[in-house]
């Protein structure tokens, strides 16, 4: 937390956000970190709610024929996309974001992982970079026609508490800033008041779901988030051929 009358600029956050991520990276042997960061620090506008997106998916043949045609679906905890074999869908930041939160004349900077009780499932709103995604994913496309049905259906199928479905931002920074007066700052460190905990796991849950690195960007992707009452398992596998009616192929 900054003394009173003194805020950070914007190259300074994007300083100290790519030290802390460096260090991160190190501390964790992960050895994927970028040279040199690219994207932006994200406010609230940059995370928009519509369910009239489309939602595309590339997958191989033998996973349409041999799961989605008799009913199997796949959903990822944020940890089982940080760990997952496929090294070009692997992401060691799954979850982790950067807050920046201006509270009245201070400015309060932390770096989080949350998410923990978020399932996802992953898609891509445009046939663009169809080649990029059949070389990556497959070559067989699904399209789900009507997104709000078929998360519902999902929803009480997992008893997940609710839904959420957003196209995903990409910043190598994974930083989300915003304004909120913290009554309670001599709860900011080290251990947390109860007001600013709530406060960060509300506006840390967004930004740690929908927003990816850079490199991730030509996949345009979005995704439906659902979430539980409690940690999620590393994946679930559900089986409901009801779905079946939400689904068309397309390719």
């Amino acid at each position: 937390m900054t003394k009173e009358n003194f805020l950070f600029t914007e190259d300074e956050l994007k300083n100290m956000i790519e030290i802390t991520s460096n260090f991160l990276d190190k501390t964790s042997r992960n050895l994927e970190s970028p040279s040199k960061f690219f994207g932006n620090i994200l406010e609230p506008t940059s995370y928009i709610e519509d369910h009239g997106i489309p939602l595309y998916k590339f997958i191989p043949q033998e996973v349409y024929q041999n799961h989605i045609l008799k009913g199997h679906f796949r959903l990822g905890s944020l940890k089982y996309y940080r760990e997952i074999e496929n090294e070009s869908s692997k992401d060691p930041k799954e979850g982790f974001s950067n807050i920046i939160i201006n509270s009245g004349n201070r400015q309060i900077f932390t770096s989080l992982i949350s998410g923990f009780d978020q399932y996802v499932f992953c898609g891509t709103y445009t046939l663009e970079e169809s080649v990029y995604m059949s070389k990556r994913f497959g070559g067989v496309v699904i399209k789900i026609k009507n997104l709000r049905s078929f998360a519902e259906k999902i929803k009480n199928a997992i008893g997940a508490q609710k839904w959420y479905s957003m196209k995903v931002t990409y910043s190598d920074f994974k930083a989300y800033k915003v304004k909120q007066l913290i009554e309670d700052l001599n709860g900011v460190g080290p251990d947390l008041s109860v007001e600013l905990f709530h406060y960060l796991l509300s506006f840390s849950t967004v930004p740690s779901v929908f927003s990816k690195p850079a490199r991730f960007a030509p996949e345009q992707e979005i995704r439906l988030s659902f979430e539980m009452n409690k940690n999620t398992k590393r994946k679930l596998d559900i089986c409901n051929k009801a779905l079946l009616k939400e689904i068309e192929l397309i390719k």
